[in-house]
Order: structure tokens, then sequence, then C-alpha cells
């Protein structure tokens, strides 16, 4: 079943030129959009801060069996809505049921 969209961080570059000895920049992108499922496991709005207000969310994402290495995810739901960026927590390899299961 899908309900929604994950883009997964590509970083390129970094690192020292060896002929000019300069730095090489790192480069970021996002990846293509995954179909995905995404089931919220907290969402609430009640945290403050001294000049505001933030949001803690947490969310568990299935996607199908790949080759998947990343740190941080853009999820989206099925309404275009952008849920927000997040730095993974945790990634399973669900081989039985080959998908993996992201938490964020």
């Amino acid at each position: 079943m899908k309900n929604g969209t994950l883009q997964y961080e590509t970083i390129t570059g970094g690192g020292i030129d060896t002929i000019t000895n300069d730095p090489i920049p790192v480069v970021s992108a996002w990846s293509e959009p995954i179909d995905c499922f995404i089931v919220t496991i907290r969402h609430t709005n009640k945290g403050v801060y001294q000049d505001g207000k933030f949001t803690v969310s947490t969310y568990m994402i299935h996607i199908e069996m790949q080759s998947f290495a990343a740190n941080k995810v853009k999820i989206t739901d099925s309404r275009n809505k952008d849920l927000g960026t997040f730095t993974i927590q945790d990634l399973q390899f669900l081989d039985a049921v080959q998908k993996i299961k992201i938490v964020v």
C-alpha cells in the first residue's frame, strides 16, 4: 500500500584534488521520489522554547527492498504535503517480506 513518497539525500564530492591540492566541494542532492507507506508514530505541536513553538514528529516508513544507504530522508504524504526532512534513526532490512523499515 502506498500513501506517500520518500526521497533520500545523496552526497558526492569532497576531499582534496590530487593535482591542484584544492578542496573538492561536497554536493548534496535528493533522489527521485520512491513510493512508500508512512505510519505516524508521534506528532505533537506542544514543544515550546523561549521564542516560539516546535513540532515533534516520529514516522515509520516502509519501502520496497532495494539497495539503500542514506542518513537523511525527506517524506511527502499522498496529498503532496511535505512532512519534513529527517535523520534516519533506525534502518532494518525485512528480508522475509522484502521491505525496508525506516524510522525517523
